[in-house]
Parts: C-alpha cells; sequence; structure tokens
C-alpha cells in the first residue's frame, strides 16, 4: 500500500518519500479510513444480527434525516473554513476567524433545531414507520455539536494538520461502536438506537475542546461581525451543495423508505454500507488536496493546478478500480455472520452500485474543487445537477423495479457524476483536461 500511494504521488509531481507530508497525511487518513471502514460494518452489523433487518432499515432512515438535518445546521459554514485557513495568515487572524465561525455555526444549529422541531412529528406519516419521528428526535441534540465539530475539523483541515484530522475522523466511528454496545447491552431497543448520533457528538466535541481553547479568541468588535459576515455569506452560497453533498448519500435510502418496508431498507441499506465506504476513499484524497487546490488555483500562473487535477483524475482510477474488483470478489466473506439477510441478493446491490462507481472514481476527488476556487455558486450547482440526476434515476426505477431499481439508479448516477463534473471542472480552470 506504502509503495502504491508512493508511486502515485511521484506522478503527481511532488516528491515522494515518507517524510513527505502529503504522503504521510495521506497514508495517516488512509488507515483512519480502514478504521472507520471496520467500525461501519461491525455496527451495522451489530445491528443486523441483534435487532434485525427491520431495525437496521429504521436506522438508516433516521441517519439519512439526520444527515441533511445536519447539513442545514451546520449551513456551510465549515467551507468557508476551509477556504480561508487554507489560504493562510498570522496565527491571531486564523483565530479570529475560527472563533467567528464556531459562534454562528453553534447560533445557526440551535435555530435550525428551534424550526424543524415542531415539523418532525410528520415523519413517522411520511415514512409509514411509527417510530421514525421518535428516533429523529434522539438525533436533535447532535446538531449542534455535529455543527461545532464539522468547524473545529474544517480549521484542522486548512491548516493541513491531517493526522489530526484523521484522528478525530476515527474517533467519530469508534464513538458510534462504543455507544452502540453500551446500548445492546444496557436498552436492548432496536428503534432506540438512533440516539448514539447525539452521544458520539457530543463525545466528540469533549474531546475537540482542548483545540478549540487553544485557537479561540472572542471579541465582538468590528473585525468579528466582518469575519462572521463573510462566513455567513459564504455558507449560504455553498449550504446548497453541502446538502447535496451529503444527500446524494442518504438520497436513495429516503426513496426507497417511502415505496418498500424497513426490511427491505435494511437489506438494500446493508449493501450500500459497504459503497459508503469506498466512497471514503475519494474522500481521503479529497480531503488531503483541497488546501493544496486552494493554493494552486490562486497562483498566477495555473499550469501546476492544471497538471494536478489531470494526474488526479488519472492516477484515482489506478486506485480505486483494482480495489473495487477486490471488493466484489470478498463481498460475499460477511454472509458468515448469521443474519436475516439474504448476501446474494445483497451483493448483487452492492456489485452495481460499485461498477457505476468505478465508471466514475477518478473524477469524484474533485468534486469539491470548486469551493477551493472561490466558486461556491458553481459547487451548489453541479451538486444539484448531480442530486437531481441521482433523486430522478433512483425514484424512476425504483417504481420499475423496486430495491434493485434503487441500486441500477444509483450505479447510473455515479456514471453522471463523471459527466457533470467534466465541463465544469474545464470551465473553472480554463481547458484543464
Amino acid at each position: 500500500m506504502i509503495a502504491l500511494v508512493q508511486r502515485i504521488l511521484g506522478k503527481l509531481n511532488i516528491k515522494v518519500n515518507l517524510s513527505d507530508k502529503l504522503t504521510g497525511d495521506i497514508l495517516w487518513n488512509l488507515l483512519s479510513f480502514v478504521l472507520i471502514a471496520i467500525n461501519g460494518v461491525v455496527l451495522n452489523i451489530l445491528i443486523l444480527s441483534r435487532y434485525g433487518s427491520a431495525s437496521l432499515g429504521l436506522f438508516n432512515q433516521i441517519y439519512a434525516s439526520f444527515i441533511v438535518l445536519s447539513q442545514l445546521a451546520v449551513n456551510g459554514i465549515h467551507f468557508s473554513v476551509l477556504k480561508t485557513i487554507s489560504l493562510g495568515g498570522d496565527s491571531h487572524d486564523s483565530s479570529r476567524k475560527f472563533t467567528s465561525a464556531l459562534t454562528l455555526a453553534a447560533a445557526v444549529s440551535a435555530l435550525v433545531i428551534g424550526l424543524i422541531y415542531p415539523l418532525v412529528n410528520q415523519a413517522s406519516r411520511i415514512f409509514d414507520s411509527q417510530y421514525m419521528t421518535a428516533g429523529i428526535k434522539l438525533v436533535l441534540p447532535g446538531l449542534v455539536f455535529f455543527a461545532m465539530n464539522k468547524v473545529v475539523l474544517a480549521f484542522l483541515n486548512g491548516q493541513r494538520r491531517m493526522k489530526l484530522f484523521a484522528t478525530f475522523q476515527a474517533l467519530r466511528s469508534v464513538f458510534l461502536l462504543v455507544f452502540l454496545l453500551l446500548h445492546i447491552w444496557i436498552i436492548h431497543d432496536g428503534n432506540t438506537v438512533s440516539m448514539i448520533f447525539s452521544l458520539s457528538e457530543g463525545l466528540l466535541f469533549i474531546t475537540l475542546v482542548p483545540i478549540l481553547i487553544k485557537n479561540f479568541c472572542l471579541r465582538f468588535d468590528k473585525t468579528f461581525f466582518q469575519n462572521t459576515a463573510q462566513h455567513f455569506i459564504f455558507g449560504l452560497q455553498a449550504t446548497g451543495g453541502n446538502i447535496l453533498l451529503e444527500l446524494n448519500t442518504k438520497v436513495d435510502i429516503l426513496i426507497l423508505g417511502l415505496f418498500v418496508t424497513d426490511s427491505q431498507v435494511g437489506i438494500y441499506s446493508f449493501a450500500a454500507l459497504f459503497i459508503e465506504g469506498f466512497m471514503q476513499l475519494p474522500t481521503i484524497i479529497r480531503n488531503n488536496i483541497n488546501p493544496i487546490l486552494a493554493i494552486r488555483y490562486h497562483q498566477s500562473n495555473q499550469s501546476d493546478f492544471k497538471t494536478f487535477i489531470r494526474s488526479v483524475i488519472r492516477y484515482s482510477y489506478l486506485v480505486f478500480v483494482p480495489l473495487g474488483i477486490v471488493g466484489m470478489l470478498v463481498f460475499p466473506i460477511v454472509g458468515l455472520v448469521k443474519t436475516d439477510v439474504n448476501i446474494q441478493t445483497a451483493w448483487l446491490y452492492f456489485a452495481i452500485m460499485l461498477a457505476g462507481m468505478l465508471a466514475a472514481s477518478g473524477y469524484l476527488p474533485l468534486l469539491m474543487s470548486f469551493n477551493q476556487a472561490g466558486k461556491p455558486e458553481i459547487q451548489s450547482l453541479v451538486l444539484l445537477c448531480i442530486t437531481l440526476v441521482l433523486a430522478v434515476s433512483v425514484l424512476g426505477f425504483t417504481i420499475c423495479w423496486g430495491t434493485l431499481g434503487a441500486a441500477i439508479g444509483v450505479g447510473f448516477s455515479y456514471v453522471a457524476q463523471a459527466v457533470i463534473i467534466y465541463p465544469f471542472q474545464t470551465k473553472i480552470a480554463r481547458s484543464i483536461i
């Protein structure tokens, strides 16, 4: 693995050795990814084996709702932090920008909870699931912690402190698993598992407090309100794309929940879990190259930026396609765990979705490059196009072929992502490709 990463980074015209920062950062994030992936599989298998596919389906529908609500809560503020911190500046100025963003995120998330709470009672009726409303109410307290955690992690990402970033990302998944084990031990109710989201986000915030204290500089002066306004405006421009980005990972679950039972959603979501795991690979590359993209794009000579983009696309395919083929071959091993899921059916869903993802995998790491180029409006437009294609294809294929149709729709939408990203990349980088 190390040799492969070194080779790829060498092709990106970056000095490659184990002491090189980008090499080390990516390797560290790969280790974090492995832990997150393992914890995600174990978490879903535990819910499936202890509570059944219906509880897993309910859990993932609530998770999908949490994803959407959490992006409303953070309101794209973390993207503003990532961009501004990536461009550098003195430590005092960075602390002021960070503090204004964190304060704004806490206020916006609290407001979102207040506005959303009266509407949550309709969730059970919409999804025809009596436990949806109670489950969503259990995740609402976690929204404030989630929003502030995203700002702190974006601050670390912008500073390219990727080892810390990777560590805290991994801790979130560890906390989820720990709280699930405690839930199984103490509560024994599969309909209340969603509480682990609020608990894990709260505990993650506590672990981030030392970083917060070190960089927190609150002063209600003109600079504070200017920074807050800049974060808010950039966040508003980016939040649509932010919501769509996260919604893309769960819109299939939400649509499927409207047409099939919790148990069928559970079988599908079990397969989709592994797709989410593979999607972490482009995310790892994306998190590590985002600060570099911002710097290179804003240079007067963009030749390095164009070369870098081409190389990312080419060598992302080199990594993801072989890993995807291995994933298809080893997936049936999970059938060794006794559950009420038909593994052959789950494997079929997984293979269809993964094939589409691999076809687009070279472009997926570039999905957020528009924000880093200071063009959040283009970012939102790109993600709107992607989400519309995903929603329409999943809805149409689900109506025709049920759960299988949802898998086909997702696979098709991944291919469409590459087709959509290509012309926009060409536009912002003036004929990059």
